[in-house]
């Protein structure tokens, strides 16, 4: 029996606001959002800070997050089942320059995207991030940002 969990995930956007992080993960050749799953006792910002750390050693407080959205990711094909809580950061150019792997088990590497960039690489995009993005019907960058009304 397939349970769902609980994931976090976290738009990370450069200082100029025109480009979002993406990994790719070892093994799977998906591209994906920064981002974790929730353990037991976590608060929603503390796993997004933990899973940001833990793969780009990025230290940030979880007050500088700002909650995008949940929804229920649903993939029955791919039996795949999760609370997806996306969140949304933006870097400074010195933070933005520190951007490295240190996740050696589940990420390959790290890539800037403009989201033009995103969508030719849709079909390798993990599936929840496919899945925000039809569901909130989402045509640029300049969308996710309203969702989060960061400036």
């Amino acid at each position: 029996m397939y349970r769902p969990k609980a994931d976090i995930g976290i738009f990370v956007l450069n200082s100029k606001n025109d480009k979002i992080l993406l990994g790719k993960r070892f093994g799977e050749g998906f591209w994906s959002l920064p981002g974790g799953k929730l353990n037991f006792g976590d608060s929603f910002e503390d796993c997004a800070v933990k899973e940001l750390y833990k793969q780009t050693k990025l230290a940030i407080i979880k007050e500088r997050l700002v909650e995008l959205c949940s929804f229920n990711a649903l993939d029955k094909k791919n039996k795949y089942h999760s609370l997806e809580i996306d969140f949304l950061l933006k870097l400074t150019e010195k933070e933005e320059c520190e951007v490295i792997n240190n996740d050696k088990f589940s990420f390959e590497t790290w890539s800037w995207y403009n989201f033009d960039e995103m969508l030719e690489v849709m079909p390798k995009l993990f599936c929840t991030i496919q899945m925000f993005l039809t569901k909130y019907k989402i045509k640029n960058i300049d969308d996710i940002i309203s969702m989060g009304i960061i400036v």
